[in-house]
């Protein structure tokens, strides 16, 4: 049941810091923007779903419902909340108020290119990602970790590709430059 109350707690952890590393007016807002296409609504339905999995493993675990007791899984979970959640805040701290909630265009925006973005596109979706299939290793049931892994990364995947056709559509040939020298999601891999 550790893992369990590690998740929960780091799931609430991760919501805080979310909620506090906002650098702007835009960046708090929730009113989204065509450009969005449903993006955000698709990506909470992936953390509440995460949420009620989360909640859920405790009782199918409490019943010995396919729960797998692992320490690797557990240490793996483990190391995916703590990695997913730092690539997280590198993002965020270097997007600074380029960092929304929803898909927008604001009239001063430009492609950031440098620190962890010089490598990935989107680093902020692979942390929450990352941390996110890393809270469901953490439950050690195997209904919440293949529920998880097939809702999160779809998730983000449609998102970014949503944002990465806005990126293109206002930046045009820049941002194309950009896409060629750079991974979409996971290093060496896509």
């Amino acid at each position: 049941m550790t893992g369990f109350y590690i998740s929960i707690g780091s799931i609430l952890i991760f919501l805080m810091i979310e909620n506090f590393l906002r650098f702007s007016k835009d960046a708090k807002s929730l009113k989204t923007s065509d450009s969005d296409k449903g993006t955000t609504a698709i990506l909470r339905f992936a953390l509440i779903s995460t949420i009620i999995l989360v909640l859920c493993s405790y009782f199918l675990n409490l019943y010995n419902i396919l729960q797998i007791d692992s320490q690797v899984l557990f240490f793996i979970g483990l190391s995916f909340v703590i990695v997913g959640l730092i690539i997280r805040l590198i993002a965020t701290f270097t997007l600074k108020e380029y960092y929304t909630r929803t898909l927008k265009i604001t009239d001063k925006h430009k492609i950031v290119k440098h620190g962890i973005y010089s490598i990935v596109r989107h680093p902020g979706y692979l942390g929450v990602t990352t941390f996110l299939v890393g809270a469901g290793l953490l439950t050690g049931n195997l209904i919440s970790i293949i529920l998880i892994v097939l809702t999160v990364p779809f998730s983000f995947i449609k998102r970014l590709l949503i944002e990465e056709q806005m990126l293109l559509k206002h930046f045009g040939n820049e941002y194309k430059e950009y896409m060629e020298k750079t991974y979409r999601l996971i290093p060496f891999i896509f």
